[in-house]
């Protein structure tokens, strides 16, 4: 069963927030796959951000973005890319990645996973109707990471965590994010299937 794990890195809290980066992966359900092949199985697409002139832009999220490249200098490389797509063309840069990851597939027909509604995809689709283009996924296809995880929890007779961040995981590069995701959706799957949940 597989599915596409989604994360997004941006310059506000807002909907209509500047994209930095789009990271997305592909996984199914129905395997325990290790992190660094996740990251394979996955794509960054990287946003330009001069062409976002009219959207929002945080002083504070800005402010945070400078502390933790102080902190940790794997986040500034992971957001220092010279060719960056114009957002009339990023989805459908994000599908031609994705497909090359996993041909023959269409990607409208696959689950797509995000932790919450109103953040990733709710910025994505302003993005694109900004821009008067669509996403690859179709509307009904949304899923929260955060729900799924929550929902398998309550039925399992038993406490069960998240798996533990893998030290190769960089905090806040959207492609380690969504591959972390897709690590937590196999892992939680996988315990509630012992119970046939």
């Amino acid at each position: 069963m597989k599915a596409i794990s989604l994360d997004i890195e941006t310059l506000s809290l807002n909907t209509d927030a500047v994209v930095l980066t789009i990271g997305a992966v592909w996984f199914d359900f129905e395997q325990r796959t290790p992190f660094n092949q996740l990251l394979q199985q996955g794509v960054t697409v990287y946003v330009d951000v001069s062409a976002q002139d009219l959207r929002h832009r945080s002083d504070s999220t800005i402010k945070w973005w400078d502390n933790l490249i102080e902190k940790d200098y794997r986040t500034a490389h992971s957001l220092e890319h010279t060719e960056r797509t114009h957002p009339y063309v990023v989805f459908e840069k994000l599908e031609q990645m994705l497909t090359e990851k996993l041909p023959g597939v269409n990607f409208k027909s696959l689950d797509w996973f995000a932790r919450g509604p109103h953040f990733d995809f709710a910025v994505l689709i302003n993005l694109a109707e900004e821009f008067e283009t669509s996403p690859p996924w179709q509307y009904n296809r949304i899923r929260d990471t955060r729900t799924f995880v929550d929902a398998v929890k309550m039925v399992i007779p038993f406490s069960i965590d998240w798996p533990v961040k893998p030290d190769a995981c960089i905090e806040h590069d959207a492609l380690h994010d969504a591959a972390y995701d897709a690590l937590i959706l196999q892992d939680i799957y996988n315990q509630g299937r012992k119970y046939r949940i």
